[in-house]
């Protein structure tokens, strides 16, 4: 997918979005495991575009993203944002083991309960990003549930994976 926009009305299978360059994608249901993932074999998963889901999505959320933005508004399951290069990943709900492993750069905010990170991320600080606002009124803007308090939030920081490259960042509101 280059461009466009998806809307699906309902659950969604395996897959979502993966390997996409651009375009909007908006599943209104559940989605399957690799949303915005790389296909077996393959470099990179998404390069570019916007997945929405409002439930629940599987395991390997984002796996080899090279840049785009996904946002998770029920649970996710185990290793959300593996071997992750580059782009965002908000996660809304209760997220599975091993957040970001082997990720290189890049960004996943946890808004929902806190994950045990792997021991290869080191705590940087507590602070409150400026971003945080464009974002959440971005996604509030295309009708995606965001309470209005999550922007002004403080995040704890952390750099990692510090196995990989380890510029990649991960922030867990307080």
């Amino acid at each position: 997918m280059r461009g466009g926009t998806i809307d699906v009305n309902g659950n969604a299978g395996d897959w979502v979005g993966a390997e996409m360059r651009g375009g909007t994608i908006r599943v209104r249901g559940d989605a399957g495991h690799l949303v915005g993932g790389a296909y077996r074999g393959s470099r990179f998963g998404m390069r570019g575009g916007h997945i929405m889901v409002d439930g629940n999505a599987g395991n390997e959320i984002g796996c080899g993203m090279r840049r785009g933005f996904i946002t998770i508004g029920g649970s996710a399951g185990d290793f959300p944002g593996v071997s992750m290069i580059a782009g965002t990943i908000f996660l809304l709900g209760k997220i599975g083991v091993r957040l970001g492993a082997g990720m290189k750069r890049g960004t996943i905010v946890v808004l929902g309960d806190r994950p045990q990170l792997l021991p290869t991320f080191r705590f940087d600080c507590v602070y409150q990003p400026v971003f945080m606002h464009l974002y959440c009124r971005a996604l509030r803007d295309l009708g995606f549930p965001v309470a209005e308090g999550l922007s002004r939030n403080a995040y704890r920081r952390y750099s990692g994976d510090l196995v990989a490259l380890g510029k990649g960042e991960v922030l867990i509101g307080e």
